[in-house]
């Protein structure tokens, strides 16, 4: 599977979703902390674990067939200074942050293939989704969700 550090400016994938657009997930966040980094005294790392289970049989209003979105399990972490999605141990995941005041903005992206079928053509699939964690940052592990609302599929 190829990996992409950036597909497309961060921005496109916050806050795109619109009621045609139905969302995916939920991803479900645990053991999220961010803390000013060492490294880059202005910036934040974040470090977390991500899983996803599909609900069997579930699919979008107008698909033909059961979303196809494979569970995942890893850990994620890396900091705001980069500018782009950074890798999970599971790279078919990525993650960053994007700083704001009082907040930060934490954007996942999960890519993953469908193979040729009788039925169907290769193709494969971008998610990305978000949500906004606010600042003071505690050290204290943080439970969040996210819900994939942005989609884009390649063939």
């Amino acid at each position: 599977m190829r990996f992409y550090t950036l597909l497309f400016p961060l921005a496109v994938f916050v806050g795109l979703a619109t009621a045609n657009d139905p969302p995916y997930g939920p991803w479900n966040i645990t053991n999220y902390i961010q803390r000013r980094s060492s490294v880059a005294p202005s910036g934040y790392t974040y470090s977390f674990n991500i899983t996803y289970a599909p609900v069997p049989g579930y699919s979008k209003p107008g698909d033909s067939q059961p979303h196809t979105e494979p569970a995942f399990t890893t850990f994620c972490k890396g900091n705001d200074t980069q500018g782009t999605l950074n890798p999970c141990d599971d790279p078919a995941v990525s993650a960053t942050t994007i700083p704001a005041p009082g907040h930060a903005t934490l954007v996942v992206m999960h890519v993953y293939s469908v193979p040729d079928s009788p039925e169907t053509r290769a193709v494969e699939y971008f998610l990305a989704g978000n949500t906004t964690v606010k600042r003071p940052f505690l050290l204290v592990p943080q439970t969040l969700q996210i819900i994939a609302t942005q989609e884009t599929v390649e063939a």
